[in-house]
């Protein structure tokens, strides 16, 4: 399965600080950026992508760089403000993690490593991610 888009939590200083990232490595890897505030991501057949040997230096106390992401076949952009926008139901829904200075892997409250899991149907709800 084509996984076109990769989406992550931009976490480096400047404008884009804090927000969703987008890339569409079908187009030329440009990059989208959305306030998690404002919108949600609808991601369909996803996998849970990892470079643990970056995060184990992150998990040993070096800086935080880029390594998580997910990798999604298709996705939506649903914004709060939009007449059509239903507030994501995450209550029946299982929270997936990503913190390397906690954890070197992808992780949920069962699971402590969920590192190259496919999911049908991911959504952002927030800063966080359900699915």
């Amino acid at each position: 399965m084509n996984r076109r888009f990769r989406v992550r939590f931009h976490l480096g200083r400047g404008p884009n600080y804090m927000t969703w990232q987008v890339t569409d490595r079908g187009n030329g890897n440009h990059k989208d950026y959305y306030n998690p505030e404002v919108c949600s991501i609808h991601m369909k057949n996803c996998l849970f992508g990892n470079n643990p040997a970056t995060a184990q230096k992150i998990f040993d106390g070096n800086h935080k760089t880029v390594c998580a992401w997910v990798d999604c076949a298709d996705l939506h952009v649903s914004y709060t403000k939009a007449p059509d926008y239903e507030k994501p139901n995450v209550k029946e829904l299982m929270q997936f993690k990503y913190n390397p200075r906690k954890s070197i892997h992808w992780n949920t409250d069962i699971n402590d490593n969920v590192d190259g899991l496919i999911v049908e149907h991911l959504v952002t709800h927030n800063k966080k991610l359900y699915g």
